[in-house]
Parts: C-alpha cells; sequence; structure tokens
C-alpha cells in the first residue's frame, strides 16, 4: 500500500467528502478545534487556545502519517460539498496500531454545530470504517469516547447498533465500541 494522502472518500448519499487536509484548511481546522462545543468531549483536543502556526504543525503532522505506507493515523477533514467545499469537520483516525497479529484503528468525529443533525457524522463515521476494512486492511475498529458525550454514544448506538462497553481512564468514564472486519 502506498501512502494515503490522495485518499478522498465520497458519499454516494450525502454531499460530503473526507479527505487528508492540507495547508489551505488551516484556518477551518483552527475555528473547529478552538470551538469549545466541539471539544468539550474531547480530552485530546487541545484547551480551545490553539493558533494558526499550531495548526499548521498539526497538520504537516497529519499529512507525514497519511503518507507513510503503513500510517499511524491518518486523520480527514469532512467537506461539505453543497457548501462550496467548505471543511465542516474533522475525523478519520485518530490512532492506528498494532495489538498481536492485529492492526486496530481508533475513529472519531468531530463536526461543526451547524454540519450536525444532518447525517454527516454516521455517514463519515460509516465511509471511514469501509476504508479501514478495504483500503487501511485494519482487523478491527474502535470508537472511544467519554461517557458524557451522550450525543455521540447514542449516534453510535441508534443508527449504527452497536453496543459498548464503559471503562475507567484518566478522563473519566468511558464508552467504547469495537467493530471487526469480518462484522462489517
Amino acid at each position: 500500500m502506498s501512502g494515503q494522502l490522495n485518499i478522498e472518500l465520497k458519499s454516494e448519499t450525502l454531499p460530503i467528502l473526507l479527505r487528508v487536509p492540507g495547508p489551505s484548511d488551516a484556518k477551518a481546522l483552527l475555528e473547529i478545534l478552538n470551538n469549545p462545543s466541539n471539544t468539550e468531549f474531547d480530552p485530546h483536543a487541545g484547551d480551545g487556545n490553539l493558533q494558526l502556526a499550531d495548526i499548521e504543525n498539526i497538520i504537516t503532522r497529519m499529512c507525514s502519517s497519511a503518507a507513510m505506507d503503513i500510517p499511524d493515523r491518518v486523520n480527514l477533514v469532512v467537506v461539505d460539498t453543497s457548501l462550496d467545499n467548505q471543511v465542516v469537520g474533522l475525523g478519520g483516525f485518530g490512532h492506528i496500531a498494532t495489538d498481536g497479529d492485529e492492526r486496530i484503528g481508533d475513529a472519531g468525529i468531530m463536526l461543526q454545530p451547524e454540519a450536525r443533525g444532518k447525517g454527516y457524522g454516521v455517514e463519515a463515521i460509516k465511509l471511514t470504517m469501509k476504508y479501514a476494512f478495504d483500503e487501511l486492511k485494519l482487523n478491527a475498529v474502535t470508537l472511544t469516547m467519554l461517557k458524557k458525550n451522550v450525543a455521540m454514544w447514542t449516534l453510535i448506538e441508534q443508527k449504527l447498533k452497536l453496543q459498548g462497553t464503559e471503562r475507567e481512564s484518566e478522563f473519566g468514564t468511558e464508552k467504547s465500541y469495537m467493530v471487526r472486519a469480518k462484522d462489517w
């Protein structure tokens, strides 16, 4: 497998696509990652005080990983094609690791408030899962979030029909879901 820099995951049903972020996405990602309504349930997202230079460095790291033959993360921006290709979210895999003989990716989605409630979150997760199993050849995908992120785990349980487990972490109680390639 060659690098994933040119990946573009298009929805067949909604006006969204997912792709690796580039330098021109810096301002949109700055808005997304500094919006408290996006980051309140993500302890890895920072404190909302990122600067443009921070985002540019983050994009450089995202692209470096995506360029690897076997990436350890593949971050993707969510683009609303009905809004002149406006970046409205961030998704993909924040972490891909090997556990024994298995490669497992942890997927997630973060959408701007105006992009919520349109089905974009579920569709982005479905596109990410298909990509994980078909292209990255992952054995499993996990979805992990804080239990207090009720909107996210409700979406996972109601729309994807997944059942999660709870566990304590350094950030509080988490809900975790796993989908194996054979079950997708």
